[in-house]
């Protein structure tokens, strides 16, 4: 989960490490990470709804490292909407 640097066309651009979600305490941060931003502020989304969404095993959830800390999370529903 190192974060790396790479050089493209005299620009530095820093790389995040991707990864499945693996503990509870990943999921945790994550859930702490939704329920304070944007829409799920507005869709009165708590920190007990986000957790739900985060933990919902058949959905694909990813962490971004960067360094050391969280940046963000990916969520994929496949299953589709109904």
């Amino acid at each position: 989960m190192e974060r790396t640097s790479t050089k493209a066309a005299g620009m530095v651009r820093d790389v995040f490490a991707i990864r499945p979600l693996e503990t509870r305490a990943e999921a945790e941060a994550c859930a702490e990470m939704m329920a304070g931003t944007e829409p799920w502020i507005t869709l009165r989304r708590d920190h007990e709804a986000c957790l739900r969404v985060v933990l919902d095993e058949p959905r694909e959830r990813y962490v971004a490292y960067d360094g050391g800390r969280i940046a963000g999370l990916l969520i994929l529903n496949l299953r589709g909407a109904f």
